[in-house]
């Protein structure tokens, strides 16, 4: 996925020059029907998706108590591939910060970084039930909505060339991952996720979640909105 030129920075801009000039990369999944989930350790992922960058990692539980944030020095303090360095309990929401922070008492200083990212919410997806309570569905039931949800982004991202590098199933939705070609001022990063909320704005791609201080859900933990019912997070999609 090409980055958006340096000029031109308004949204229309954007929206043109991201998806205009992307190039796709790889090749979607095959549609079957709920996905199966890749195993990835932590360290795996992290490595994935910040390609041997240093700075803080931000890492934060919510629910059942405090919030817990922590900021950790990466590359991470582990040679083991399949480790787990972060602890996160079963019974919160655990989540991480896309970009790595400048300094380690600081959680607003963001540093650039090439990714851009979705968050994609069943409850606003065209083919959701509607005025379903997505907390109170079955879990299997969640799961083939989502799955559903998820092949016909895949189709489109097929269609326009903008083939994401890794796709989570959130518990509630997918949050999808993609790479562009150089490292982006934040400026760039946030009018680059406003312009792939629009273009997917038809799978619920929240609009809100653009900013280079997001944070977005670990694979392999818990989504515990309603904590009678944890569902685990899962990769569905690694190019």
């Amino acid at each position: 996925m090409k980055a958006p030129p340096a000029g031109g920075m308004g949204e229309q801009g954007h929206d043109e020059s991201v998806l205009a000039a992307s190039q796709p990369v790889h090749t979607a999944p095959q549609k079957s029907n709920i996905p199966e989930a890749i195993k990835i350790s932590q360290w795996q992922w992290f490595t994935l998706l910040l390609c041997g960058r240093d700075g803080w990692l931000y890492t934060t539980m919510i629910g059942n108590g405090p919030k817990q944030d922590r900021l950790l020095p990466y590359p991470l303090n582990t040679d083991e591939e399949d480790g787990d360095p972060v602890f996160f309990k079963p019974d919160t929401n655990a989540f991480f910060g896309m970009a790595l922070r400048e300094q380690k008492d600081d959680l607003a200083t963001t540093k650039p970084t090439d990714l851009l990212w979705l968050d994609m919410d069943a409850k606003e997806r065209h083919n959701a039930p509607e005025g379903e309570d997505l907390k109170q569905m079955p879990t299997q039931e969640l799961k083939a909505l989502v799955a559903s949800q998820y092949h016909a982004f895949m189709e489109k991202c097929r269609v326009l060339g903008l083939i994401p590098f890794a796709v989570v199933y959130s518990g509630h939705g997918l949050q999808a991952y993609f790479r562009v070609e150089r490292v982006l001022e934040i400026e760039e990063t946030e009018a680059a996720n406003r312009a792939l909320a629009k273009r997917f704005a038809e799978f619920g791609a929240d609009p809100k979640v653009y900013n280079a201080g997001r944070i977005l859900r670990m694979p392999n933990t818990y989504n515990v909105k309603n904590p009678e019912r944890p569902i685990k997070t899962e990769l569905w999609w690694q190019a």
